[in-house]
């Protein structure tokens, strides 16, 4: 009897428009990613423009290219949910730039508004159009990036007040990167059944804590906790405890280190100053000032950058430091309604799907970004937010296969092998022949 064999599908590589696509979004991560960013920071001796304008010239190029070259090619997008809220409320907000007081900075609030508007809707445009192998690369993207972030932190050493922070951001950026960071750990540690991915858990959560960003903490508390049961199903009961055992060794042992600074860190913080002294960052001056502009004007708001106008003390703060209060104060009840719609149609949509690891994690991190946007950050500083929130939306949306078509079936014939070319020719089993062929 012959050797028997098995006809196998080999490993496919994607075609050239998706790894196009996948370059294109690559990019546009990193430029959200970035933040503000000139080129005299790098050198006093060069300009001060804005590298935001140039990574969006290059995009609008690759992605002009792209549709260009391969447009028969590139498959239907992914409905987005939510996207008609999200371009409503920017719209709304950069409209409001009319009746917005003389002293605002529309320039810089503007520009940020656009290009906040403009990269959000490129990743969204790409990411809708790209396979879900492909969108599945964000994450091994954002774990690079948050091991990046917290060497840099660590290499700069801290700043003001003790906190850290990577060379070109805040200390209430460098927590987000670091909670998104783990994040993408549990994701990838729900996808293998090796726990090498949860390594880098324990270096995330020293660098959030020595951040030194109350809200930041407080908001991956939140959701840790809340949803701490879907998290627990997605990873099982056996790296959850690994997860508690390694982060309460590690969190014990460096607390020990260099006298336990990092321990005294946490309670002069994290202890001392919010609950014995009561220091609140102003953020209660700032509460007051904003919710008094909205009863001022609750329909419309004061338009962009009427907080920093018409705040009490002038100049005092830069900007609300909370996204739901300031869309109140400078856009009103309008803008309000727009920002629940987004947001609100995002997670609904996600919700339905939400025992889908991607669906979830991607999930939670907008949603801890939104929670974190009530404590920090401006309205450029919600992009991440949107990101994600996307990405739930888009992988929500994605085709499922029907329970019915996943249920095993019987067949009378040998079973089909569909090759990389699209044909399908039988499987062979075990000791039988191709049949001989019929010359003429």
């Amino acid at each position: 009897m012959p050797k028997s064999y098995l006809l196998t599908p080999k490993k496919i590589r994607p075609d050239l428009p998706v790894r196009i696509g996948t370059g294109i979004l690559l990019l546009v991560f990193v430029a959200i990613l970035a933040g503000r960013f000139s080129l005299d920071r790098l050198s006093a001796a060069l300009p001060a423009f804005d590298l935001r304008l140039g990574f969006l010239y290059i995009l609008v190029l690759a992605i002009g290219l792209w549709f260009a070259g391969a447009h028969e090619r590139i498959p239907k997008p992914q409905k987005v949910a939510g996207a008609g809220f999200f371009v409503a409320w920017a719209g709304w907000l950069l409209m409001s730039a009319i009746w917005a007081p003389a002293d605002a900075r529309l320039g810089d609030k503007v520009l940020d508004m656009v290009l906040l508007l403009a990269l959000t809707l490129i990743a969204w445009i790409v990411m809708s159009r790209l396979p879900a192998e492909a969108t599945g690369k964000i994450w091994k993207w954002m774990l690079v990036a948050a091991l990046i972030y917290f060497a840099l932190a660590m290499a700069a050493g801290p700043g003001a007040q003790g906190r850290y922070a990577a060379p070109g951001g805040g200390p209430n950026v460098f927590v987000r990167v670091m909670i998104l960071g783990a994040l993408a750990a549990l994701f990838y540690a729900s996808q293998k059944k090796k726990l090498l991915p949860l390594l880098p858990v324990p270096l995330f959560a020293v660098g959030a804590a020595l951040s030194g960003s109350r809200g930041g903490l407080l908001s991956a508390l939140i959701i840790f906790l809340v949803f701490a049961v879907p998290i627990a199903r997605q990873l099982g009961a056996g790296k959850v405890i690994a997860i508690l055992i390694v982060l309460g060794g590690a969190g014990t042992f460096l607390a020990l280190q260099n006298n336990s600074a990092l321990l005294k860190f946490v309670q002069e913080r994290y202890v001392q100053q919010t609950f014995v002294e009561g220091y609140s960052s102003g953020r209660d001056l700032i509460l007051e000032d904003a919710m008094r502009l909205y009863n001022e004007s609750p329909i419309i708001g004061k338009g962009l950058d009427g907080y920093f106008a018409l705040q009490n003390v002038s100049g005092e703060f830069e900007y609300p430091h909370n996204l739901t209060v300031a869309t109140m104060a400078e856009s009103g009840a309008i803008g309000l309604a727009f920002m629940l719609g987004a947001v609100g149609s995002a997670l609904v949509t996600a919700f339905r799907l939400r025992r889908v690891p991607t669906v979830l994690f991607a999930s939670l991190a907008g949603l801890y970004l939104l929670i974190a946007s009530q404590f920090s950050g401006d309205y450029y500083d919600t992009r991440l937010m949107w990101f994600f929130f996307g990405f739930a939306a888009i992988e929500a949306a994605r085709p499922r296969p029907s329970r019915s078509s996943t249920a095993p079936q019987k067949s009378r014939g040998p079973k089909e092998y569909t090759g990389a070319s699209g044909t399908s020719r039988p499987r062979l089993s075990q000791g039988s022949r191709l049949p001989a062929q019929t010359h003429r």
